[in-house]
């Protein structure tokens, strides 16, 4: 099943190569799609969709990742928003 999520990552995650590693974890898993930034509020924005076993290994690695950024930069990820996006169909309104 396909799954579309959104994750807001709040804390100290910039500058500590969050993007890079998103975008390469993305890659190692494969089949998942989307974008990775930094906001102007000092959080990084993800926006991913692919098969659902994918998307939550995804989100498992993250967990992962800010873990291990703890103790290497001093960085605080621990605060997340994540919201799961319905698909919908396209209209002309």
């Amino acid at each position: 099943m396909e799954k579309e999520v959104y994750l807001k990552i709040k804390g100290r995650v910039q500058g500590i190569g969050f993007r890079w590693w998103a975008v390469k974890t993305a890659e190692e898993i494969g089949g998942i799609s989307g974008w990775v930034h930094n906001a102007a509020d000092g959080s990084v924005e993800i926006l991913m969709s692919g098969e659902e076993d994918n998307i939550d290994r995804m989100i498992g690695q993250r967990e992962f990742y800010c873990r291990a950024a703890v103790g290497i930069f001093a960085a605080d990820c621990g605060r997340c928003i994540q919201k799961s996006l319905k698909s919908r169909a396209f209209s002309a309104g």
